[in-house]
């Protein structure tokens, strides 16, 4: 774990020097959270995260980003971890796009494929994706479908919502439903602090399995962007860290 850390935060640092032109932006966070199940246990992960983004040829643009977490739970600690690659482009007025990546589970190596779109209107900018992940392995595999939206009350202030469905395949079918509400502020020097409450449904083969709340708080360095409102709206996505934050709850 200490190996992925070093590693993360000196991909981290590279960044910084990497975004002097206009068309290139990227981000570093730090994120902690607490995630409480019906059953009785808990745990807490701090996940240290990257990205960058970069205009190509012909209106595409190309984003790399990934985050590396540790898990804690009373009994002991786990790492948990995922990597991608964006390309995508403007489509009829949307910006649309597909993902792939590589994810860690519990020591587990999976694969990540997937669809992504987002439109803003005035202040309300919505965003999509559609994706699938295979543990070949460890023999299960999950589709995800995550939509959510932001409002802005102000350019650097915006609530935000989520919704996701997740299906894991292990031999038992289990079906995640995940709503969460949340909130987003940048300051004039770029530095953004967020957070986010989570409710996660769980079932299994039909039947109620159990039932998650989580409370996210983090702070981010946004580089070479604009105001949080144009960050949203054209920056950097977030659809294969959805996915990684499924799998961490799962």
């Amino acid at each position: 774990m200490k190996k992925l850390l070093v590693g993360a935060a000196t991909a981290a640092a590279l960044i910084a020097p990497s975004v002097a032109s206009a068309d290139t932006q990227g981000a570093i966070d730090f994120t902690f959270e607490n995630t409480e199940y019906d059953s009785g246990s808990d745990f807490d992960a701090y996940s240290l995260g990257g990205a960058i983004a970069t205009d190509i040829s012909h209106g595409l643009r190309l984003q790399a980003d990934g985050r590396t977490t540790l898990q804690e739970w009373s009994s002991d600690s786990y790492s948990h971890g995922y990597t991608a690659a964006h390309v995508s482009g403007d489509l009829g007025g949307f910006n649309v796009g597909g993902f792939v990546g590589l994810l860690n589970y519990y020591g587990d190596g999976g694969t990540l494929l997937g669809v992504e779109a987002r439109n803003d209107w005035g202040n309300f900018s919505v965003d999509g994706s559609i994706a699938f992940s295979d543990f070949r392995d460890n023999d299960f595999d999950g589709t995800h479908y995550n939509i959510g939206g932001s409002y802005f009350f102000m350019p650097n202030f915006a609530v935000n919502a989520g919704y996701s469905f997740n299906e894991i395949d292990t031999g038992a079918d289990y079906e995640l439903d995940a709503w969460s509400l949340g909130a987003a502020y940048q300051f004039a020097n770029n530095v953004e602090v967020f957070g986010a409450w989570t409710n996660t449904n769980y079932e299994v083969n039909g039947s109620d399995y159990n039932e998650t709340d989580s409370l996210q708080l983090g702070v981010r360095l946004n580089i070479g962007g604009g105001t949080l409102q144009d960050n949203t709206n054209g920056g950097l996505w977030n659809s294969a860290r959805d996915v990684a934050d499924t799998y961490l709850r799962w």
